[in-house]
């Protein structure tokens, strides 16, 4: 019998936890499984690349304590597999955290019964390493308490540490109560398996979560039992707050090559291997890597939550054999308060002892655009001279008053601000002739600098010291620039 090249069948997203820079987000279990365990395959397929102290995949704790839990230690990068209370085996044959946490998506395969105490590790299919003696004649205990992925429970749903956690995004968590032959491991590590509940219980299959998205509820939904997951935060010292994220998106304005998710390919041949492309790129704005899937930002500056909050893209998978499988995908735009913005003129000259206004009738003004809505606090001041507001109303001050100040710092709303800055004026000390600086800041952050030319521009050169203004008058203008 010829073997036939089956095409791709789907693609998947998964479910990122604490990739925006905290660590307290993780999922939890409804419950227990509805059986002991004597024997078991645990999967797990998972990208990340942030490296916690104890990155931790996945734990069970019932009123007795650890039961079962799944991560990599530190310093040794031993994955540390404990099933059983207290009893722990430490597989090292590999670097586990140079195999596993390098960005790209891999399946984690454990394997265990209790009559030997033999266990089994694989990577994506491959055989790493075996071991004997772990819980032997102990039966898991996981009717009576929570899976947690994410965080390391050292009590049932507490006793969390900020060193052991999870960054990174899952896509498939499967439990079988028995031990998967090494063929079962290789033909399924890159698949999703869409059984029935009875199809499921048939082959051993007791829980399956498949983190494509969340449910009505926000919940990631078992389709073996119905035992879902729902989103939590740990607590104590340590603990940064940590987004949970279902839907492949990302910060509108961020730079070019900007992570934004990973896409997995499913296919019934097993070991298969996989490119992928875009067919639509949201006209330029993603690329994909050709052999991860991993999905990044291509032109930052179309990325703009106000024109458009989600774009969509096609992403094609193609099988070593050129057989392909397209799907839609679509990738949210977050929504970020864009900083304060000054609209302001270009170079601006003044004659020495001359009032300098900047308003929409001079082609001149200084306005500040702000989409928040929020008041502003706004700073103003010059180095030789004095500004002037055109108007107070709405504003409060805590430097100066608006009339005459060197410096001066208000408060609040952008068109009460923006009505001030219209018909600002801007006074130089009397009789100088030099540079000087326009500041205008807001939020302690400079949006805009003008800078007064140091030469001035005219037939008579004037010293920084006080002129003749009526020899100035007969000479003629003598101007000074001020620059942005």
């Amino acid at each position: 019998m010829t073997a036939v090249n089956d095409a791709p069948t789907d693609l998947s997203t998964g479910i990122e936890l604490n990739t925006d820079g905290g660590n307290d987000a993780y999922l939890i279990s409804d419950t227990g499984l509805s059986q002991s365990l004597n024997a078991t395959t645990v999967e797990i397929r998972f990208a990340a690349t942030d490296t916690p102290l104890e990155t931790v995949l996945m734990s069970f704790n019932n009123p007795a304590g650890d039961e079962l839990s799944i991560q990599l230690d530190d310093p040794s990068n031993n994955l540390e597999i404990d099933f059983g209370a207290g009893t722990v085996a430490y597989a090292s044959a590999i670097d586990y955290r140079a195999a596993l946490v390098d960005g790209t998506v891999h399946t984690l395969s454990v394997t265990w019964d209790n009559t030997a105490g033999n266990w089994s590790v694989y990577i994506d299919g491959a055989h790493i390493e075996s071991g004997t003696g772990l819980s032997v004649g102990t039966a898991l205990d996981t009717t009576n308490g929570q899976f947690v992925f994410g965080q390391e429970q050292d009590g049932l749903d507490s006793g969390y540490d900020s060193s052991q956690c999870f960054s990174g995004t899952i896509y498939d968590v499967r439990i079988w109560n028995d031990v998967r032959s090494a063929g079962e491991i290789a033909q399924h590590y890159q698949q999703q398996l869409d059984l029935t509940p009875a199809e499921a219980a048939a082959v051993g299959l007791v829980a399956n979560w498949q983190m494509d998205g969340f449910d009505g509820s926000s919940q990631v939904v078992d389709i073996v039992s119905g035992n879902n997951l729902s989103i939590a935060h740990a607590s104590g010292t340590g603990f940064t707050a940590g987004t949970v994220n279902a839907q492949l998106s990302i910060d509108e304005n961020s730079t070019n090559g900007s992570y934004v998710g990973f896409v997995t390919a499913q296919d019934p041949d097993a070991g298969e291997t996989f490119s992928f492309s875009l067919t639509d790129s949201a006209g330029g704005r993603f690329a994909v890597n050709t052999s991860t899937g991993e999905i990044t930002v291509a032109n930052s500056s179309l990325l703009d939550y106000e024109s458009s909050a989600t774009h969509n893209i096609t992403v094609r998978v193609t099988d070593s054999g050129g057989l392909t499988y397209d799907e839609v995908l679509t990738i949210q735009v977050n929504n970020l308060e864009d900083v304060p913005v000054n609209q302001v003129p270009g170079a601006q000259s003044t004659n020495e002892d001359t009032t300098l206004t900047f308003n929409a009738a001079n082609g001149n003004l200084i306005s500040i655009a702000d989409d928040a809505g929020e008041p502003l606090v706004v700073t103003v001041a010059v180095n030789n001279g004095t500004v002037t507001l055109s108007g107070t109303t709405g504003l409060t001050f805590t430097a100066g008053d608006g009339t005459g100040d060197a410096t001066m710092t208000f408060s609040g709303t952008v068109e009460d601000i923006n009505a001030a800055l219209d018909g600002l004026q801007y006074d130089p000390t009397a009789d100088y002739s030099g540079s000087d600086t326009f500041t205008i800041t807001s939020y302690d952050q400079t949006l805009y600098s003008l800078d007064l030319d140091a030469n001035l521009q005219g037939p008579l050169h004037l010293r920084r010291q006080p002129c003749n203004d009526a020899a100035r008058a007969r000479a003629g203008r003598h101007l000074g620039s001020m620059r942005p």
